[in-house]
């Protein structure tokens, strides 16, 4: 997949690369209830976690900004490279996670993460939303993976330029 690279703005680039992936994975027999992909950036020296591009719907989730160590889950997540399903967001996240409760409010009802590692050191995570509960089988996430190898060189070029 490539997508041509005349934008000015690193976060539209990304963007649409995000919007190109979805695309292309919605076209897929099956695919249809993914409806988001989101990345967030992991600033070291600050703790802070930042969404920097999405597509898909879910605009409200689009600047939103938390410090990780508020958020275990992904906190737990961000020391290793395995990614995380949540089969049932309706059951989950219900600790006052402001963006768990987003998700449910924009109709997702699972979702798969994965830890983006750029030199040893968690650099960003890519989020894959879907409407339907128990979409992210392991047969998806084997090919979601696939799409997120190049996703994961974009945006490690993305965090290099922040």
């Amino acid at each position: 997949m490539t997508v041509s690279s005349n934008f000015q703005n690193p976060a539209a680039e990304l963007g649409a690369h995000l919007a190109e992936i979805l695309g292309q994975l919605k076209r897929l027999p099956g695919y249809a209830p993914l409806d988001r992909i989101a990345v967030a950036l992991y600033d070291e020296r600050t703790d802070l976690l930042f969404s920097c591009a999405h597509a898909g719907h879910g605009a409200m989730l689009e600047s939103h900004e938390c410090e990780l160590s508020e958020v275990p889950s992904l906190a737990i997540l961000a020391t290793g490279e395995e990614p995380r399903v949540v089969d049932d967001l309706g059951r989950y996240g219900f600790d006052g996670a402001i963006h768990t409760a987003a998700l449910r409010y924009a109709g997702f009802r699972s979702s798969l993460t994965f830890p983006v590692q750029q030199e040893g050191r968690l650099a960003a995570f890519i989020f894959y939303n879907a409407l339907k509960s128990g979409f992210f089988t392991p047969a998806v996430v084997r090919v979601l993976a696939g799409f997120s190898t190049e996703l994961v060189e974009l945006v490690r070029r993305y965090s290099r330029k922040h």
